[in-house]
């Protein structure tokens, strides 16, 4: 016969066994999620074709519209003859206080838009303002610039120099000690943003696809954000007032047509034309922005179509509503590259078929 404390001794050995095999199971678990959710597709399934083209030279500024670009690893960059190669969200506003300036508090920035220069420079345009011509930052910096990011994140720029920071305040019409610089992301000088450090690695222990380095120059999180045209038709169909927005009101750099409404949801891998491969990790939060005219800068007095998108987006998850927020609703995926290349409008858009 056994004694009490032999019992006890005995039940809690056989607990913390019991324990130790759960969490040894859960871990297999997880880490072959990570490694199916890691190959990459041999078989390919159309689903639509590549019918916009964006990006987006300044954070919060105007949409530069492309026919051809190159997939890199942080993100859209132009093609061509140019003697810059524009890329994704590469400049930023920000104020001598570390705080990024968007068009959430500022909608003048829809109006700025960038174009190559000649050689090593840029040159900014906004209505009612004389050209800015930016000299492309190289070399040792002279000035860096530290502020915080999308959920405080800790980030770093290259210094434009007083002539551009003096042209933006004027643009924007701020108050004289609302000092603001132009910083640029240089990417021999700026460190890689690391989805293996807070913020982001929280967000990784919620969504399996998403790896170290899958993050943008100064875009919220993602180097690439992709929208399902069929999905804000529907969206549409949806809003009381008959309220119709474009797929250009999410800001994305791909826009699919001819897949069925809401299909990204379930797209893993993504393929568009003969070699760009990207990976679906999480769909994109919506917030109100979305609320905004990018052609007027004018926001939606009824909050469309935020209102709508709450109605039925909502994330069902309560880990990842409460990482995100509960009144946060999904429109379009965010993406990392997986294997590079040049994609064109027209081009055929497939997903990878799961192995059998």
């Amino acid at each position: 016969m056994l004694g009490d404390n032999a019992r006890v001794n005995t039940t809690i050995v056989v607990s913390t066994a019991a324990a130790l095999v759960a969490a040894a199971v859960v871990t297999t678990w997880w880490q072959r999620r990570r490694r199916e959710s890691g190959r990459m597709p041999t078989k390919w399934r159309r689903v639509g074709e590549l019918a916009e083209l964006r990006i987006y030279p300044l954070k919060s500024g105007a949409a530069l519209t492309l026919k051809e670009a190159e997939c890199t690893d942080i993100g859209v960059r132009t093609t061509g003859d140019e003697a810059v190669k524009l890329r994704d969200r590469f400049f930023i506003v920000i104020n001598e206080a570390g705080v990024m300036k968007t068009c959430r508090q500022h909608p003048k920035l829809f109006f700025i838009k960038v174009a190559s220069g000649e050689a090593g420079t840029v040159i900014f345009r906004a209505p009612d303002m004389k050209d800015l011509t930016v000299r492309i930052p190289s070399g040792t910096p002279e000035r860096k610039n530290y502020f915080e990011m999308w959920k405080e994140e800790k980030s770093e720029s290259v210094d434009c120099g007083d002539e551009a920071a003096e042209w933006m305040h004027k643009f924007l019409n701020l108050k004289e000690d609302d000092k603001v610089r132009l910083g640029y992301h240089q990417e021999d000088v700026i460190p890689r943003r690391d989805c293996d450090k807070k913020p982001w690695s929280l967000f990784r222990k919620q969504y399996n696809r998403l790896m170290r380095y899958d993050t943008g120059a100064f875009s919220d999180m993602a180097p690439y954000l992709l929208i399902n045209e069929a999905s804000v038709s529907d969206m549409n169909s949806r809003i009381p007032s008959g309220k119709q927005v474009a797929p250009s009101w999410f800001r994305p750099n791909f826009v699919v047509r001819g897949a069925s409404p809401l299909a990204e949801d379930d797209w893993n891998y993504i393929k568009i034309g003969d070699n760009a491969v990207f990976q679906n990790f999480k769909p994109c939060l919506r917030c109100v922005v979305t609320t905004m005219d990018p052609e007027t800068a004018e926001k939606d007095p009824q909050m469309q179509p935020l209102k709508t998108l709450r109605g039925y987006r909502l994330l069902k998850d309560a880990k990842k509503q409460q990482l995100e927020g509960e009144l946060a609703p999904a429109m379009g995926c965010y993406m990392g590259l997986r294997q590079s290349g040049t994609v064109r409008v027209g081009d055929p858009i497939y997903v990878g078929e799961r192995a059998r």
